[in-house]
């Protein structure tokens, strides 16, 4: 079975500091990327971005 790869419409640079946070909340574990946990944490920075996006448009 071939392994499923996802592809993110951003080109994300995990930083030092940036990867210190994910661990810190348990998205990276052990190593390796809570895919789960990284997709929620996608969809709620996609959601500030649309409500940030949005009133911006109302003034």
């Amino acid at each position: 079975m071939e392994e499923q790869r996802l592809f993110y419409p951003l080109d994300l640079e995990i930083t030092d500091e940036l990867e210190f946070k994910l661990i810190k909340i348990g998205v990276i574990q052990s190593g390796k990327i809570n895919q789960k946990l990284m997709n929620q944490l996608l969809l709620l920075g996609l959601k500030k971005y649309d409500e940030k996006e949005s009133e911006v448009g109302k003034s």
